[in-house]
Formats: C-alpha cells, structure tokens, sequence
C-alpha cells in the first residue's frame, strides 16, 4: 500500500518533467524567434503562419487525440508524443526555409503536442482521484515553470552556441525522458480501473455539442489562447 501511495506521486512527477518539456519545447521557438527572422531572412507575415499553423494543426487533431485517449493505453500515448514531438523539435534546428519550419514546428511538434494533453490529464486524474485538484495544481505549475526556465536556457544556448543549438538540446532531454518513461510509468490498473466505453467518434463529438458548459468553455479558452500565443510569439521580437 505504501508504494502504491509513494507511486502515485511519482507518476505526478513523470507526468510534470513532461509537461514542462512539452512547455519549454514549445516555447523555445519563440525565444530565439529574433535569431531565425534574421538568419533565414523571414518576414513577419511569414513567421506569423508558422504560429499559426501550429495552433492550426493542435486545435484539429485535440479532439481526436481526446477520442483515442478513452479508448488506447495512455501511458504509450504519452509516450509516443514525448519522442514524436522531440524529435520534430530536433529536426527544426536543421531548417532553413519557411517551409521545414512549417511543417517541423506545426505539423510534427504540434501533431504530437496536440495528442500528450488529453491522454496526461486522464491519467493523472486517475491516479489521484481522491485528490485531483491538488494533483493537477501542481501538475500545472510545470506549465509556468517551463516557460520562464525554458526562456532563460533556450537564449543562454543561442546566444552561445547558435539558435539550432537550442532546438538540439530542448529536443534531445524530451527523447531521454521519453526512455525513462518506457520503463516508469504504467496505466493505471487494479479495483479502480475504469474499462473505456467503445463509443464513436460522431457520437462523442454530439455530446460535445450538445453541452453548454462545454462550449463556453471552449469559446472562453480560445480567447486566452488567442492572447497568449501572439504575446508570447512576438514579445521577444519587441524586447
């Protein structure tokens, strides 16, 4: 019982290590944002529809991604969009046009981004069901944490090594947690293990429609990311 209780806590701590991966990897692009423009000669337009495909692609493939989350093993989910995504942000360091930026930072990075969250949170909830709002409390600070370490390492590391450097060594420590997580982190089983209702994509996708709460919530999220994403791509650029 007593490493049941102890594993629990470290699957939280699996769980944060990859949220503030998944934060830091994506929010080094925009830290060394600057040193791209100008080595690959980008105009803003430009670097305006790489932020934008992104989001683009994670806003398509969520609900999907939340689908196949109640239905397939989480744990190799996770995993799979830790290496999927890192090695996509290790490729962005080999890009020099607008194009393999494109597609490594909206397609790869955010393709396997967009299926990390719901399979993570359902996870999490599972393993901490007698006390989820302090499990993702502190699951959530990772996101904050990510951001303003990531900030300071990805620009220490460009500033010294070049801007393809940081996508290397942000990209790499993802794969190396990836493989630390193969071995670690389990689905949660035992008496509470909930079985996953076959259901269809259509169906899921009516409740979904078919809930107030659901929609306003979704409406009032996209405004913050809306702010969000544009200060965060382009406050660097103004610094």
């Amino acid at each position: 019982m007593k490493l049941n209780w102890a594993y629990k806590w470290e699957v939280l701590l699996l769980l944060w290590l990859a949220f503030f991966i998944n934060q830091a990897d994506r929010q080094v692009f925009n830290v060394v944002l600057p040193l791209i423009r100008q080595d690959l000669g980008l105009s803003d337009i430009q670097i305006g529809w790489i932020a934008t495909g992104f989001n683009l692609v994670f806003a398509v493939l969520v609900p999907v991604a939340g689908y196949v989350g109640d239905i397939y093993s989480r744990k190799w989910i996770i995993i799979l969009s830790i290496f999927f995504w890192s090695i996509a942000t290790m490729f962005t360091g080999l890009s020099n046009s607008l194009f393999m930026l494109i597609l490594t930072r909206s397609f790869a990075t955010g393709g396997g981004e967009a299926f990390f969250a719901p399979a993570n949170y359902n996870l999490l909830a599972n393993y901490h069901e007698k006390a989820r709002a302090f499990a993702m409390s502190i699951h959530q600070t990772s996101y904050y944490i990510g951001i303003i370490l990531s900030g300071y390492l990805a620009g220490y590391v460009a500033e010294n090594w070049g801007w393809r450097a940081a996508f290397y060594v942000f990209g790499a420590v993802g794969v190396i947690h990836g493989v630390v997580m193969i071995f670690r982190l389990k689905d949660k089983g035992g008496a509470n293990k909930i079985e996953p209702k076959k259901v269809k994509f259509s169906e899921a996708m009516k409740v979904l429609f078919k809930t107030p709460s659901a929609l306003m919530l979704t409406i009032s999220f996209s405004g913050l990311i809306f702010v969000l994403v544009g200060y965060l791509t382009w406050t660097p650029t103004y610094l």
